[in-house]
């Protein structure tokens, strides 16, 4: 296999075997048609590790020489952190602006990957500390510089990504979006009828076909200011497809979240929901280069068929929901989404008329 031609595979993976010795690892990712890719890790020593951040699916030590490594938990499965470590070195090799990935590592019977150090802070905090120090973007204590501030990093979060959507990436080596979505559906037969699932595959297949570079997580937690930088963060969901899956994702966090469930939005964005639609109004504009209110009112429209349809994936895409959730969200996906399909798909018709 070439080096990067595996990660449309990776998903589909069916044996994952391991052999450690000294430190080090050799894996073996087995593939559908029987044959294995070896994957030599070495292991991480010699080195004093900080540990400066911790999560449910691992934690992030401070190394020498401007490094950090992300080291996952054992629930994490290898071939997700391979798909992650590629999709890094592809988007730092194509300019992104995006942290140098220096390969995976192991330690102590767990996997990881060593980047570059970003040294700044995340954006999330320093939207939030405008705002406890009782400014937000319509005002502010010292006339308008800081609300100012917060206006230019939610514009420059918009020219990010569309800087992104504009990078040139081989669509032999990253994921196409739809297919993931696609692989989605097949997951929702405890949930589904069948013809329930057809009338979603029907929505997902009038997207229009595109590739652009996606990031599938992009918010004010993922993005840190180095000087005067954003750097993008998290690569381990890019993907090729229409801009409208990120946007729609990113309308969701900052905007309908934010409308249904308040107190969620800090715990995804990091900002609170006073302030991040204001964020999103800034953002989409610098985004779209227009403050065409008529063609922005029409795209959040289409968001929000989106969102619907993202809703109603829940059990394929949000696994650590419970039960009792996601009988909720398929019950108002049957009513909002498949019972109202046709005019959902019938806003898409505009879709690639707003953006161009």
């Amino acid at each position: 296999l070439k080096y990067l031609g595996i990660i449309n595979i990776l998903s589909k993976c069916d044996a994952l075997l391991s052999t450690t010795l000294c430190g080090a690892a050799r894996i073996a990712v087995g593939l559908n048609d029987g044959e294995y890719e070896y994957i030599d890790v070495p292991g991480l020593i010699g080195q004093d590790l900080e540990l400066i951040g911790s999560g449910g699916m691992g934690s992030v030590y401070r190394l020498s020489g401007g490094r950090i490594y992300k080291e996952y938990s054992d629930k994490m499965p290898f071939v997700d952190i391979i798909r992650e470590e590629r999709c890094a070195k592809t988007a730092f090799k194509a300019q992104i602006s995006t942290p140098r990935s220096y390969g995976i590592y192991t330690r102590n019977n767990l996997y990881g990957i060593v980047f570059e150090e970003i040294k700044g802070r995340m954006l999330s905090d320093i939207l939030m500390d405008n705002q406890e120090a009782g400014m937000d973007i319509e005002g502010s204590r010292n006339d308008g510089e800081d609300s100012d501030k917060i206006i230019r990093y939610a514009s420059d979060m918009g020219r990010l990504l569309k800087s992104l959507h504009s990078a040139k990436l081989d669509e032999h080596t990253i994921p196409l979006t739809k297919d993931i979505y696609r692989e989605y559906l097949e997951r929702l037969d405890n949930y589904y009828t069948p013809e329930e699932v057809s009338v979603m595959s029907r929505f997902l297949e009038n997207v229009p076909d595109r590739l652009t570079t996606l990031h599938n997580d992009f918010h004010t937690k993922n993005i840190m200011l180095k000087g005067d930088e954003l750097v993008i963060i998290d690569m381990a969901e890019l993907s090729l497809g229409h801009p409208v899956f990120d946007l729609a994702n990113v309308y969701d966090l900052f905007v309908l979240l934010a409308d249904r469930t308040p107190s969620a939005t800090m715990r995804f964005t990091g900002i609170s929901a006073d302030i991040s639609p204001k964020v999103w109004h800034y953002m989409i504009r610098a985004y779209m280069g227009s403050v065409n209110d008529e063609n922005i009112s029409s795209l959040e429209s289409i968001l929000s068929s989106f969102s619907l349809f993202r809703v109603a994936l829940s059990p394929a895409i949000y696994v650590n929901l419970s039960e009792e959730t996601l009988k909720r969200r398929v019950d108002r996906s049957k009513r909002d989404f498949i019972g109202r399909i046709d005019e959902h798909i019938k806003a898409f018709k505009l879709i690639d008329d707003i953006l161009k």
